[in-house]
């Protein structure tokens, strides 16, 4: 009974804080594209983010990625890639030339094909 006893009281405190680490998560990004979230969280070595893909109110995925920031100036954007049903690159918005985004986007997804080229959408 003591063993038992025991065993609840850990399995609380390791519960307790993993809700307290995803409670103070600081959301660094977000882009949605409906009925899909993409929540982007950084790590404390600056360059890793835990990634949680949300289909409306469950989370589909969770995994990590390591940024890629390209550009400079106000040109200066992050861009991940990982793997969600296949390769999908989320990318910040940056500069653009000759195609502006609609006011309201926040970043662009592209998903790889198995043509030459990718397609992108952007998310909001």
């Amino acid at each position: 009974m003591i063993r038992f006893v025991c065993a609840i009281i850990v399995l609380h405190a390791l519960i307790t804080l993993n809700w307290v680490n995803a409670a103070t998560k600081d959301l660094s990004y977000t882009c949605s594209l409906t009925p899909l979230t993409f929540n982007f969280y950084q790590q404390s070595d600056l360059f890793t983010y835990d990634i949680e893909v949300k289909r409306g109110d469950f989370v589909d995925l969770t995994t990590s990625a390591e940024v890629n920031i390209q550009g400079s100036g106000p040109c200066r954007h992050r861009i991940w890639s990982f793997d969600y049903h296949g390769p999908i690159t989320i990318r910040e918005l940056g500069c653009y030339g000759e195609i502006h985004p609609p006011k309201d986007a926040k970043g662009e997804i592209s998903f790889d094909s198995e043509v030459d080229y990718q397609r992108g959408v952007f998310c909001y």
